[in-house]
Protein backbone atom coordinates (compact mmCIF):
# COMPACT_ATOMS: atom_id res chain seq x y z
CA UNK A 1 0.00 0.00 0.00
CA UNK A 2 2.83 2.07 0.52
CA UNK A 3 3.95 1.97 -2.91
CA UNK A 4 0.85 1.98 -4.55
CA UNK A 5 -0.09 5.46 -2.50
CA UNK A 6 3.24 6.88 -1.90
CA UNK A 7 3.65 6.72 1.75
CA UNK A 8 7.08 7.17 2.70
CA UNK A 9 8.45 6.72 -0.45
CA UNK A 10 8.34 7.12 -4.00
CA UNK A 11 5.10 5.84 -5.69
CA UNK A 12 5.79 3.04 -8.05
CA UNK A 13 2.87 0.38 -9.12
CA UNK A 14 4.99 -2.31 -10.12
CA UNK A 15 6.68 -2.40 -7.16
CA UNK A 16 3.21 -2.40 -5.63
CA UNK A 17 2.20 -5.02 -7.36
CA UNK A 18 5.46 -7.21 -6.60
CA UNK A 19 4.44 -6.79 -2.55
CA UNK A 20 0.45 -7.40 -2.98
CA UNK A 21 1.60 -10.86 -5.38
CA UNK A 22 3.92 -11.53 -2.64
CA UNK A 23 0.82 -10.90 -0.08
CA UNK A 24 -1.52 -13.27 -1.99
CA UNK A 25 0.39 -16.00 -1.82
CA UNK A 26 1.19 -15.52 2.00
CA UNK A 27 -2.41 -15.57 2.46
CA UNK A 28 -3.17 -18.65 0.09
CA UNK A 29 -0.49 -20.45 2.44
CA UNK A 30 -2.48 -19.76 5.62
CA UNK A 31 -5.63 -20.34 3.96
CA UNK A 32 -4.36 -23.69 3.53
CA UNK A 33 -3.96 -24.39 7.37
CA UNK A 34 -7.79 -23.43 7.85
CA UNK A 35 -7.19 -19.91 8.64
CA UNK A 36 -10.28 -18.14 7.97
CA UNK A 37 -9.04 -14.81 7.98
CA UNK A 38 -7.00 -15.95 5.73
CA UNK A 39 -10.09 -16.69 3.48
CA UNK A 40 -11.30 -13.06 4.25
CA UNK A 41 -7.96 -12.16 3.46
CA UNK A 42 -7.59 -13.51 -0.31
CA UNK A 43 -11.59 -12.61 -0.86
CA UNK A 44 -10.42 -9.15 -0.55
CA UNK A 45 -7.76 -8.92 -2.41
CA UNK A 46 -9.50 -10.62 -5.64
CA UNK A 47 -12.40 -8.92 -4.96
CA UNK A 48 -10.20 -5.76 -5.50
CA UNK A 49 -7.26 -7.46 -7.96
CA UNK A 50 -4.25 -6.32 -5.64
CA UNK A 51 -1.45 -8.78 -6.94
CA UNK A 52 -3.77 -11.06 -8.92
CA UNK A 53 -6.04 -10.89 -11.31
CA UNK A 54 -9.69 -9.58 -10.36
CA UNK A 55 -11.91 -12.71 -9.99
CA UNK A 56 -15.47 -11.77 -7.85
CA UNK A 57 -16.11 -15.55 -9.04
CA UNK A 58 -12.60 -16.83 -6.50
CA UNK A 59 -13.19 -13.67 -4.17
CA UNK A 60 -16.81 -15.19 -3.63
CA UNK A 61 -15.00 -18.90 -2.94
CA UNK A 62 -12.71 -17.49 -0.39
CA UNK A 63 -15.71 -15.80 1.37
CA UNK A 64 -17.44 -19.10 1.18
CA UNK A 65 -14.72 -21.17 2.75
CA UNK A 66 -14.18 -18.33 5.59
CA UNK A 67 -18.32 -18.20 6.13
CA UNK A 68 -18.33 -21.70 6.68
CA UNK A 69 -16.11 -21.60 9.59
CA UNK A 70 -18.81 -19.29 11.23
CA UNK A 71 -16.69 -15.66 10.07
CA UNK A 72 -19.76 -12.90 10.49
CA UNK A 73 -17.66 -10.53 8.54
CA UNK A 74 -17.51 -13.23 5.53
CA UNK A 75 -21.25 -14.52 5.96
CA UNK A 76 -22.51 -10.87 5.90
CA UNK A 77 -20.15 -10.06 2.65
CA UNK A 78 -21.24 -13.11 0.85
CA UNK A 79 -24.93 -12.31 1.85
CA UNK A 80 -24.55 -9.51 0.15
CA UNK A 81 -22.98 -10.83 -3.44
CA UNK A 82 -25.77 -13.63 -3.37
CA UNK A 83 -27.93 -10.88 -3.25
CA UNK A 84 -26.35 -9.20 -6.41
CA UNK A 85 -24.84 -11.60 -8.33
CA UNK A 86 -21.46 -10.80 -7.65
CA UNK A 87 -19.37 -13.99 -8.43
CA UNK A 88 -22.34 -16.11 -7.87
CA UNK A 89 -26.25 -16.97 -9.26
CA UNK A 90 -28.34 -14.78 -7.77
CA UNK A 91 -30.31 -16.11 -4.99
CA UNK A 92 -32.16 -14.23 -2.48
CA UNK A 93 -32.59 -17.41 -0.19
CA UNK A 94 -29.19 -17.91 -0.18
CA UNK A 95 -28.40 -14.21 0.55
CA UNK A 96 -30.82 -14.29 3.16
CA UNK A 97 -29.56 -17.69 5.01
CA UNK A 98 -26.07 -15.67 5.21
CA UNK A 99 -27.45 -12.22 6.65
CA UNK A 100 -29.50 -14.47 9.07
CA UNK A 101 -26.45 -16.27 10.27
CA UNK A 102 -24.13 -13.15 10.23
CA UNK A 103 -26.63 -11.05 12.43
CA UNK A 104 -28.08 -13.94 14.72
CA UNK A 105 -24.13 -14.07 15.83
CA UNK A 106 -24.30 -9.50 16.08
CA UNK A 107 -27.45 -9.92 17.93
CA UNK A 108 -25.67 -12.06 21.10
CA UNK A 109 -23.73 -9.61 21.43
CA UNK A 110 -21.09 -11.78 21.73
CA UNK A 111 -17.39 -10.74 22.74
CA UNK A 112 -15.64 -9.41 19.49
CA UNK A 113 -12.55 -11.21 18.75
CA UNK A 114 -9.28 -9.91 18.68
CA UNK A 115 -7.87 -9.22 15.14
CA UNK A 116 -5.57 -11.80 13.53
CA UNK A 117 -2.29 -10.93 12.45
CA UNK A 118 -3.25 -11.78 8.75
CA UNK A 119 -6.38 -9.48 8.43
CA UNK A 120 -4.43 -6.76 10.58
CA UNK A 121 -1.68 -7.33 8.06
CA UNK A 122 -4.12 -6.30 5.26
CA UNK A 123 -5.16 -2.86 7.13
CA UNK A 124 -2.02 0.10 6.38
CA UNK A 125 -0.70 1.50 9.58
CA UNK A 126 -2.57 4.54 8.89
CA UNK A 127 -5.37 3.10 6.99
CA UNK A 128 -8.68 4.29 8.37
CA UNK A 129 -10.69 1.92 6.94
CA UNK A 130 -9.26 -1.08 4.88
CA UNK A 131 -11.02 -3.07 2.19
CA UNK A 132 -12.94 -5.62 4.02
CA UNK A 133 -14.30 -2.82 6.46
CA UNK A 134 -15.68 -0.69 3.11
CA UNK A 135 -17.19 -3.64 1.62
CA UNK A 136 -18.89 -4.95 5.08
CA UNK A 137 -19.87 -1.35 5.07
CA UNK A 138 -21.19 -1.98 1.20
CA UNK A 139 -22.56 -5.01 2.49
CA UNK A 140 -25.23 -3.48 5.24
CA UNK A 141 -26.01 -1.18 3.10
CA UNK A 142 -27.48 -3.86 0.39
CA UNK A 143 -28.82 -5.58 3.72
CA UNK A 144 -30.84 -2.65 4.62
CA UNK A 145 -31.79 -2.12 0.82
CA UNK A 146 -33.43 -5.75 1.10
CA UNK A 147 -34.74 -5.89 4.31
CA UNK A 148 -37.56 -2.47 2.46
CA UNK A 149 -39.21 -6.27 1.36
CA UNK A 150 -38.71 -8.83 4.26
CA UNK A 151 -39.96 -8.66 7.63
CA UNK A 152 -37.33 -11.08 9.32
CA UNK A 153 -34.81 -8.76 7.91
CA UNK A 154 -36.83 -5.22 9.03
CA UNK A 155 -36.35 -6.77 12.30
CA UNK A 156 -32.50 -7.12 12.37
CA UNK A 157 -32.00 -3.48 10.46
CA UNK A 158 -34.16 -2.18 13.71
CA UNK A 159 -31.97 -4.01 16.07
CA UNK A 160 -28.96 -2.50 14.36
CA UNK A 161 -30.11 1.37 14.98
CA UNK A 162 -30.97 -0.03 18.41
CA UNK A 163 -27.35 -1.08 19.32
CA UNK A 164 -25.99 1.06 16.48
CA UNK A 165 -24.08 -1.86 14.09
CA UNK A 166 -22.49 -0.38 11.00
CA UNK A 167 -25.53 2.51 11.46
CA UNK A 168 -25.73 5.58 13.89
CA UNK A 169 -27.03 4.36 16.91
CA UNK A 170 -30.89 5.99 16.40
CA UNK A 171 -34.22 4.93 18.47
CA UNK A 172 -36.70 6.47 16.52
CA UNK A 173 -34.93 4.81 13.19
CA UNK A 174 -35.32 1.67 15.18
CA UNK A 175 -39.19 1.90 16.16
CA UNK A 176 -39.56 2.97 12.27
CA UNK A 177 -38.01 -0.49 11.48
CA UNK A 178 -39.92 -2.66 13.89
CA UNK A 179 -43.11 -1.06 12.83
CA UNK A 180 -42.07 -1.99 9.15
CA UNK A 181 -41.74 -5.88 10.49
CA UNK A 182 -44.55 -5.46 12.57
CA UNK A 183 -47.14 -5.07 9.97
CA UNK A 184 -45.69 -7.36 7.81
CA UNK A 185 -46.29 -10.31 10.72
CA UNK A 186 -42.90 -10.32 12.38
CA UNK A 187 -44.08 -11.07 16.04
CA UNK A 188 -40.71 -10.29 18.02
CA UNK A 189 -41.02 -6.64 16.51
CA UNK A 190 -44.34 -6.64 17.71
CA UNK A 191 -43.95 -7.32 21.15
CA UNK A 192 -40.92 -5.19 21.23
CA UNK A 193 -43.00 -2.34 19.57
CA UNK A 194 -45.58 -3.04 22.79
CA UNK A 195 -42.64 -2.55 25.09
CA UNK A 196 -41.30 0.70 23.51
CA UNK A 197 -44.84 2.26 24.08
CA UNK A 198 -44.87 1.34 27.44
CA UNK A 199 -41.67 2.34 27.79
CA UNK A 200 -41.46 5.63 25.77
CA UNK A 201 -38.45 4.82 24.25
CA UNK A 202 -38.18 6.19 20.77
CA UNK A 203 -41.81 6.90 20.88
CA UNK A 204 -44.67 8.60 22.98
CA UNK A 205 -45.85 6.35 25.69
CA UNK A 206 -49.79 5.07 24.21
CA UNK A 207 -51.01 2.34 25.89
CA UNK A 208 -53.58 2.32 23.02
CA UNK A 209 -50.69 1.34 20.56
CA UNK A 210 -49.30 -0.63 23.10
CA UNK A 211 -52.18 -3.20 23.30
CA UNK A 212 -52.54 -2.96 19.35
CA UNK A 213 -49.17 -4.29 18.90
CA UNK A 214 -50.19 -7.48 21.73
CA UNK A 215 -52.97 -7.93 19.63
CA UNK A 216 -51.54 -8.56 16.09
CA UNK A 217 -49.05 -10.97 18.51
CA UNK A 218 -51.66 -12.62 19.90
CA UNK A 219 -53.95 -13.66 17.19
CA UNK A 220 -50.65 -14.80 15.38
CA UNK A 221 -50.82 -17.29 18.78
CA UNK A 222 -48.43 -15.51 20.21
CA UNK A 223 -48.78 -16.74 23.97
CA UNK A 224 -46.93 -14.01 25.39
CA UNK A 225 -49.18 -11.68 23.38
CA UNK A 226 -51.95 -13.62 24.15
CA UNK A 227 -50.70 -13.82 28.40
CA UNK A 228 -50.38 -9.49 27.68
CA UNK A 229 -53.49 -8.76 26.26
CA UNK A 230 -55.32 -10.49 29.12
CA UNK A 231 -54.08 -8.60 31.11
CA UNK A 232 -54.35 -5.05 29.34
CA UNK A 233 -58.85 -6.19 29.29
CA UNK A 234 -58.13 -6.89 32.98
CA UNK A 235 -56.82 -3.55 33.90
CA UNK A 236 -58.68 -1.51 31.08
CA UNK A 237 -55.66 -0.30 30.22
CA UNK A 238 -55.05 0.74 26.31
CA UNK A 239 -58.56 -1.47 25.47
CA UNK A 240 -61.94 -1.83 27.07
CA UNK A 241 -61.92 -3.18 30.55
CA UNK A 242 -63.82 -6.93 29.57
CA UNK A 243 -63.27 -9.69 31.71
CA UNK A 244 -64.85 -12.23 29.27
CA UNK A 245 -62.46 -10.85 26.94
CA UNK A 246 -59.29 -11.52 29.72
CA UNK A 247 -60.63 -14.96 30.32
CA UNK A 248 -60.67 -15.75 26.65
CA UNK A 249 -56.94 -14.72 26.20
CA UNK A 250 -55.57 -16.33 29.49
CA UNK A 251 -57.35 -19.68 27.94
CA UNK A 252 -55.52 -19.41 25.00
CA UNK A 253 -51.75 -18.73 26.49
CA UNK A 254 -53.05 -21.45 28.53
CA UNK A 255 -53.89 -23.84 26.44
CA UNK A 256 -50.11 -23.07 25.36
CA UNK A 257 -48.65 -24.40 28.47
CA UNK A 258 -48.02 -20.93 30.05
CA UNK A 259 -48.59 -21.57 33.68
CA UNK A 260 -48.91 -17.96 34.73
CA UNK A 261 -52.11 -17.89 32.45
CA UNK A 262 -53.00 -21.33 33.82
CA UNK A 263 -52.94 -19.84 36.82
CA UNK A 264 -55.04 -16.74 36.22
CA UNK A 265 -57.81 -19.06 34.20
CA UNK A 266 -58.15 -21.28 37.44
CA UNK A 267 -58.58 -18.38 39.39
CA UNK A 268 -61.07 -16.87 36.65
CA UNK A 269 -63.42 -20.15 37.32
CA UNK A 270 -63.20 -20.12 41.06
CA UNK A 271 -64.21 -16.30 41.01
CA UNK A 272 -66.66 -16.79 38.27
CA UNK A 273 -64.70 -13.77 36.91
CA UNK A 274 -65.67 -13.47 32.52
CA UNK A 275 -66.41 -17.24 32.82
CA UNK A 276 -69.31 -19.28 34.79
CA UNK A 277 -68.02 -20.14 38.64
CA UNK A 278 -66.58 -23.75 38.79
CA UNK A 279 -64.17 -25.25 41.00
CA UNK A 280 -63.64 -28.44 38.90
CA UNK A 281 -62.50 -26.38 36.28
CA UNK A 282 -60.62 -23.80 38.59
CA UNK A 283 -58.93 -27.21 39.91
CA UNK A 284 -58.12 -28.56 36.83
CA UNK A 285 -56.00 -25.12 35.30
CA UNK A 286 -54.63 -24.94 38.74
CA UNK A 287 -53.19 -28.57 39.05
CA UNK A 288 -51.61 -27.59 35.24
CA UNK A 289 -49.88 -24.32 37.14
CA UNK A 290 -48.29 -25.88 39.94
CA UNK A 291 -46.80 -28.50 37.57
CA UNK A 292 -45.27 -25.90 35.01
CA UNK A 293 -44.50 -23.59 38.23
CA UNK A 294 -42.87 -26.34 39.73
CA UNK A 295 -40.22 -26.81 37.01
CA UNK A 296 -39.51 -23.47 36.45
CA UNK A 297 -39.24 -23.09 40.78
CA UNK A 298 -36.88 -25.39 40.76
CA UNK A 299 -34.63 -23.74 38.28
CA UNK A 300 -34.67 -20.54 40.87
CA UNK A 301 -36.91 -18.64 39.02
CA UNK A 302 -38.10 -16.52 42.01
CA UNK A 303 -41.47 -14.86 40.78
CA UNK A 304 -42.37 -18.77 40.59
CA UNK A 305 -41.09 -19.74 43.86
CA UNK A 306 -43.21 -17.53 45.73
CA UNK A 307 -46.14 -18.03 43.48
CA UNK A 308 -45.98 -21.73 44.20
CA UNK A 309 -45.43 -21.10 48.00
CA UNK A 310 -49.00 -19.58 47.71
CA UNK A 311 -50.25 -22.17 46.00
CA UNK A 312 -49.05 -24.81 48.66
CA UNK A 313 -50.00 -22.43 51.92
CA UNK A 314 -53.91 -22.37 50.05
CA UNK A 315 -53.79 -25.85 48.16
CA UNK A 316 -54.70 -24.59 44.57
CA UNK A 317 -53.39 -27.58 42.60
CA UNK A 318 -51.72 -29.15 45.14
CA UNK A 319 -52.14 -30.67 48.63
CA UNK A 320 -52.18 -28.08 51.14
CA UNK A 321 -48.82 -28.34 52.17
CA UNK A 322 -47.66 -25.71 55.19
CA UNK A 323 -44.12 -27.00 54.72
CA UNK A 324 -43.71 -27.65 50.91
CA UNK A 325 -45.28 -23.86 51.20
CA UNK A 326 -42.75 -22.60 53.65
CA UNK A 327 -39.61 -24.45 52.08
CA UNK A 328 -40.82 -22.11 48.87
CA UNK A 329 -41.37 -19.16 50.55
CA UNK A 330 -37.52 -19.41 52.24
CA UNK A 331 -35.98 -19.91 48.51
CA UNK A 332 -37.83 -17.06 46.92
CA UNK A 333 -36.16 -14.59 49.86
CA UNK A 334 -33.47 -15.98 49.19
CA UNK A 335 -30.71 -14.11 47.29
Amino acid sequence: MMYEEGRGVAKIPSEAAKWFALAATRFRNAAENGDASAYLALAAIYSDGKGVPKDDAEAAKWLQMAAEMGNTEAQLNLGSRYLRGLGVRQNTNEATKWFGMAFDTYRKALPAKPESSITGALRGADSKESILAKETAEALQWFIKAAEKDSWMQNVVAGMYESGLGVPKDSAEAVRWHRMAAEGGNRVSQLLLTMKFDEGEGVPKDFAENSKWYRLAAEQGDALGQLALAARHEEGKGVPKDTVEAAKWYRKAAEQGKAVAQLALGTRYAQGQGVPKNAVEAANWYRLAAKGFRADAERGEKFVQSTLAKMYAEGLGVPKDAAEAAKWAKLAAEH
